[in-house]
């Protein structure tokens, strides 16, 4: 018989060396008793939050949210909904505030889809029933549109004319030519005019026709007017453009188009006027479409 093979036993590993902590140790602490609180704003139960919105949209619903922290450390949210009028004129609301360090606010739409230009807020801290004339602490103030909401901390304070505003177009179709058209700022608004398409279909009455757009200032001044570079003639169909191009067509077109100066603000009681001198009894604008851009102002 052979002699027992013995096997080998485990193999030693060495040591791994251990590794030392370079860093010092961290000097940072966390207070948890006495803790300054998050907000600068505090009010009282003689605060409100104070809400002034002008708006064009009917059917819009806002809610308004207001986080805050009582002196007991307690942390309240509460919630108030503002339905408000789409008259363009001033709406004020007043939300009641508990004592305590406001954290936030913010208004966002649950009913409608207000475009840029449609819905525009001032938000504050005011005395109670002290109205806009004792604000304490402004908030925020911008347009309202989707997708976002408006908020404070964070929020904007901008002019209402500041940045793009709502680009409308108004169409309207059968407008009896030897009666001017005319389209008027409305109060608290500011209007940039971008272009005004018009087509004249001339009845058979013999007369030399001469479209013309013409802009007034708050109280009828006349500040612009242009007119066709043709005069039109009786029983013929012509599309007009007034726009911001610098050229106008050849005279034998059937396509006119008048320059007109692109931005020129029109503030409230301004209006934008189309007249067809020279025209026939049976002259009709077949359709005018006026596209301009409007904002909130006011101060107009």
């Amino acid at each position: 018989m052979g002699m027992p093979t013995s096997l080998p036993g485990p193999i030693a590993q060495p040591e791994s060396p251990s590794t030392p902590i370079l860093s010092a140790k961290s000097l940072i602490g966390f207070a948890t008793r006495l803790v300054q609180p998050p907000s600068i704003v505090y009010v009282t139960i003689d605060d409100v939050l104070n809400l002034t919105m002008w708006n064009s949209l009917a059917g819009l619903t806002l809610m308004v949210v207001f986080r805050l922290l009582r002196a007991d450390g307690q942390i309240i949210v509460e919630t108030s909904e503002v339905i408000p009028p789409a008259t363009r004129q001033a709406t004020e609301v007043q939300v009641s505030l508990t004592e305590g360090f406001l954290l936030s606010v913010w208004v966002q739409q649950v009913v409608g889809t207000p475009l840029r230009g449609q819905m525009w807020i001032q938000a504050s801290i005011a005395q109670r029933g002290a109205g806009t004339g004792q604000i304490t602490q402004p908030l925020f103030c911008d347009y309202l549109s989707l997708p976002q909401g408006l908020g404070w901390p964070g929020g904007r304070q901008i002019s209402s004319v500041e940045g793009p505003g709502l680009i409308t177009t108004v169409t309207v179709i059968g407008q009896n030519a030897q009666l001017p058209y005319t389209l008027t700022v409305p109060l608290n608004m500011r209007w940039v005019l971008h272009s005004m398409s018009a087509q004249l279909a001339t009845s058979p009455v013999v007369s030399n026709r001469t479209p013309t757009i013409r802009l007034r200032g708050a109280g009828g001044v006349s500040i612009y007017e242009a007119q066709s570079s043709i005069s039109q003639p009786a029983n013929v169909q012509i599309d007009y453009s007034f726009a911001n191009v610098g050229i106008q067509a050849p005279a034998a077109s059937l396509y006119q188009i008048v320059p007109i100066p692109t931005p020129l603000p029109l503030a409230a009681g301004g209006s934008i006027d189309l007249e067809d001198f020279g025209s026939g009894a049976g002259d009709t604008w077949n359709t005018i479409s006026t596209t301009y851009e409007e904002w909130f102002d006011p101060t107009s």
